[in-house]
């Protein structure tokens, strides 16, 4: 299989950030480094920030836990102010505009009206996709901040309604800039937050992908893409340069947790080429999957 080269000119290119890839400022202005080496990468999909060596907790697992609390009757406020001072911290470092301290206070008070389990844990990647907006526009560069309730749109058995979510998608991200997406949620038939299952935003760039026709969907994480065992675990795993759909689907399915088991199916629509790519070895080739 060829590989399909992600720097052709006017070639666009869909990117999905998340885990460790947005755990900190420092992480968060190579994701930004990462997203201007390439004018083609448009449409951006993040995450909420995993962990680092300075945080053994994912904020999205605290967003669960504020969720819990509310669920118990519990008082939530120390566990959101956990989440509130890790955001913090990234504004801080990035010596991003006031505005986004006040956005903090406007989600906490949000959650205060509608303490729904999925809206309160989506709000790890709505608060991370204005941060990069914000970062990305203090760079210099024309960047739209794209609320995924206005373009995931979920049926009522809970599947995504891809007909309504793609001319959705295509008409909030006309023009010229980057458009800076949230993963992991959407909006149901009772226009109420919904979320996928863990790992979603895997899923939501494999739609904007599809949706908006690029030919590359990258997804952009920790690792250097599939290998032939675990390389934590074995010494002797060896990178997986080239697979196929089929193949990564059957290891998504058996438990290689790269990649969300349903990012393929919306991959297959557009056949675009897939590209799983380490944010902290950048120019490493990645895994490459297509038809």
């Amino acid at each position: 299989m060829q590989r399909k080269n992600s720097s052709t000119k006017n070639q666009k290119i869909t990117a999905k950030f998340g885990g460790s890839s947005l755990a900190n400022a420092k992480c968060t202005l190579k994701v930004r480094d990462i997203i201007l080496a390439d004018a083609n990468r448009k449409f951006i999909v993040v995450s909420a920030p995993g962990k680092d060596k300075h945080n053994e907790i994912k904020v999205t697992d605290m967003l669960y836990g504020v969720a819990a609390c509310i669920s118990r009757g519990i008082e939530w406020k120390f566990v959101w102010g956990k989440v509130a001072r890790r955001y913090s911290s990234i504004i801080d470092d990035l010596k991003l505009s006031q505005k986004l301290k006040k956005l903090l206070q406007e989600v906490e008070d949000s959650i205060k009206k509608n303490p729904r389990k999925d809206f309160v844990v989506s709000r790890g990647e709505y608060i991370e996709a204005k941060i990069m907006t914000e970062l990305l526009k203090v760079s210099g560069h024309r960047a739209s901040f794209v609320d995924a309730v206005n373009i995931i749109f979920f049926d009522k058995s809970g599947v995504v309604s891809y007909d309504k979510t793609r001319k959705a998608i295509k008409k909030s991200c006309k023009g010229s800039g980057f458009f800076i997406i949230p993963g992991f949620y959407g909006i149901d038939t009772n226009r109420k937050v919904k979320t996928f299952s863990r790992g979603g935003s895997d899923v939501t760039g494999a739609i904007v992908a599809a949706a908006m026709e690029t030919p590359v969907y990258e997804n952009w994480t920790d690792v250097s893409g599939f290998y032939t065992a675990d390389p934590n675990k074995v010494k002797t795993a060896q990178q997986i340069k080239n697979m196929t759909y089929k193949e990564a689907q059957a290891l998504s399915l058996s438990g290689a947790h790269i990649l969300h088991k349903k990012t393929v199916i919306y991959l297959l629509k557009g056949k675009i080429t897939l590209v799983i790519k380490n944010t902290f070895r950048s120019s490493h080739h990645g895994t490459t999957i297509g038809n």
